[in-house]
């Protein structure tokens, strides 16, 4: 028998009797939880786990969910209460992980699962850390625990990777006992809990995902879900990043898609979307096609689930402007005074609405559109690249004005335009 099944089966054995055993405890604790903080009783977080596949690690509750004025999250020491401290420092807020051993997303022993944000922020060598299943306790743990830095910690779990074994696996869960009785090492030195992991070589500050950029961004008062795992999916995670937000997990409908990474985040179902709905605050549907968004959009209202309207901090907002919730305008996008644009549009980038305007519900202003002064466009219509709409002028719903199309008259609804200037259009069938 390999060791791979050895340990998936001592894991099975020793979680379902530990789970049997400790069930009073587990039941005190979370009535205790519940008493002194309320519900949930749970903390649940999609982590990385084997092959940085996502899944929902369990803990009890050790915060509260306390915002500042502003609604941005308070630091850890404020929203760390006695009870979650008590709970830290006797480790009694990792047992509700065993029914994460019980699955199969864990192990008892291996690498904690540290936080998705990270994954595009480790080097080759720390990424392997996710060759093994992560562990409720772990070689970094039982040498330092939190009280550790960055480098050390991530260098101890790779080194478990090439040397675990049973006798190892044993070592370690002995050493565990000692540990948790010592209390040592639950926090860093100097911090409530544990500082961020910033990268290798570089401080513990929230970094943009994209490698590329230098400038760090600011903790995010909103934990968004993105619709649509695909090239225009990327500049609206862009966009949400650069406006301090934080994503969740990226939603697609391609099974083929699903525990794979996408520009940095997971991509999971629509079940996992409703099964984790706490997880996140807010959405958006990256998706270009009107009516495959629109279709998206009315399965997630029929959720429940809430929007709220995205502007990326390179765009230009004029003043009187009213932006619908689930609308995107991206970069270098101007949209000037007294405009209105409905819910669930596209404001593509560097395109520009001038004064006056108004646009409908679901419509695509595509890259580099120019839509003079009080210009109208209905609900669903579709305005390709780089076409123009002179001032005045009706685009109508469901319409469709093609790449480089010049209107000089109004467009009927459900009509196809192209040309300079735009003529009607055979639809495509």
């Amino acid at each position: 028998m390999g060791y791979a099944l050895f340990k998936r089966l001592f894991d099975l054995a020793v979680a379902v009797v530990l789970f049997i055993s400790l069930s009073p405890l587990i039941l005190v604790v979370a009535i205790v939880v519940r008493v002194k903080m309320g519900a949930p009783v749970l903390f649940r977080q999609l982590r990385p786990g084997l092959d940085g596949a996502p899944f929902a690690v369990l803990k009890f509750r050790t915060m509260l969910n306390a915002t500042d004025s502003s609604g941005q999250p308070l630091p850890d020491a404020a929203r760390l209460t006695t009870l979650g401290k008590w709970l830290r420092r006797l480790s009694l807020d990792e047992l509700p992980q065993l029914i994460n051993v019980l699955i199969g997303d864990m192990s008892l022993v291996g690498p904690r699962p540290l936080l998705l944000e990270y994954l595009p922020l480790y080097s080759p060598e720390q990424a392997r850390r996710h060759d093994v299943r992560p562990g409720i306790s772990g070689w970094a743990q039982v040498n330092g625990r939190n009280a550790i830095n960055w480098e050390t910690r991530l260098a101890l779990d790779v080194w478990y990777v090439d040397h675990a074994c049973f006798s190892l696996d044993m070592r370690i869960l002995l050493m565990t006992v000692t540990k948790v009785l010592s209390r040592h090492g639950v926090n860093a030195p100097g911090e409530a809990t544990v500082s961020k992991f910033g990268g290798t070589g570089r401080s513990p500050t929230r970094v943009m995902k994209d490698q590329e950029m230098n400038e760090a961004r600011t903790v995010a008062v909103d934990r968004w879900f993105v619709f649509g795992a695909s090239g225009h999916g990327k500049v609206v995670v862009d966009a949400i990043e650069r406006t301090g937000g934080t994503i969740a997990f990226i939603v697609d409908d391609d099974p083929a898609k699903f525990g794979q990474l996408f520009f940095g985040y997971a991509v999971v179902s629509r079940d996992f979307l409703l099964a984790h709905r706490a997880d996140i605050d807010c959405g958006v549907v990256a998706v270009g096609d009107n009516s495959i968004r629109a279709r998206i959009v009315g399965w997630l209202e029929s959720h429940h689930f809430v929007f709220k309207t995205l502007v990326h901090p390179g765009a230009m907002i004029g003043r009187g402007v009213s932006i619908g919730k689930g609308t995107v305008v991206f970069a270098a996008a101007v949209v000037n005074s007294d405009t209105r644009i409905g819910e669930h549009s596209i404001i593509n980038t560097a395109s520009s609405v001038d004064h006056d305007c108004i646009l409908g519900d679901g419509i695509h202003i595509a890259p580099g559109v120019r839509l003079c002064g009080g210009v109208s466009v209905g609900d669903h219509a579709l305005l390709g690249v780089g076409s123009v709409v002179l001032p005045g002028l009706s685009i109508g719903a469901g319409a469709l004005v093609a790449a480089g199309a010049v209107v000089n008259r109004d467009v009927a609804p459900t009509t196809w335009v192209g040309g300079v200037p735009a003529q009607a259009l055979e639809r495509s069938k």
